[in-house]
């Protein structure tokens, strides 16, 4: 049989879950048995890893690496343009529109890259990679099935040159 939680002052009863609920629910149903909390931290461990390849292969995929390409482009331009004015010591109303479009285009980058990983469910995160991965298999398809056919004038020539032993 398994015992009631007995806090540090002694009284039974009243375990962590009072803090949380407000009254008392530590019963036996809330401690695990030794075997429930190895499959418990198996299952985390599982879903952590899950979870951690998501994001590796999400970072890959050439949605994120254009919006990351797309803040650090953007973030440099505006440091440029920072520099150029801070020398020049005039700011024109030109600078000033083109900064903020900067700054406009980079919140819509991170917004779209915070929405893809905090936002979108699983299913549709990973219909991205799905979609990645389909994109790079039709490239790699094309690059290898669209070769240029060769001359006839190149095929005599590297005819000779492999029975010359080239």
């Amino acid at each position: 049989m398994i015992r009631p939680r007995r806090r540090s002052d002694g009284r039974k009863g009243e375990g962590w879950t009072s803090g949380i609920f407000g009254k008392d629910h530590a019963h036996e149903s809330t401690v695990l048995e030794p075997s429930e909390l190895f499959h418990s931290r198996a299952a985390s461990v599982l879903t952590a890893g899950a979870r951690g390849f998501l994001v590796r292969r999400l970072m890959k995929t050439e949605r994120i690496q254009s919006l990351i390409e797309t803040m650090k482009d953007t973030v440099k331009c505006a440091i440029e343009l920072q520099a150029e004015c801070n020398n020049s010591q005039t700011i024109t109303q030109a600078d000033v529109d083109l900064h903020h479009r900067l700054q406009l285009q980079l919140d819509a980058a991170i917004l779209e890259f915070h929405d893809v990983f905090f936002t979108l469910s699983v299913c549709e995160r990973m219909n991205i990679i799905s979609t990645d991965r389909e994109k790079l298999t039709r490239r790699l398809l094309r690059t290898n099935s669209v070769r240029a056919p060769l001359s006839a004038a190149t095929q005599r020539s590297l005819q000779r040159k492999l029975s010359q032993g080239y």
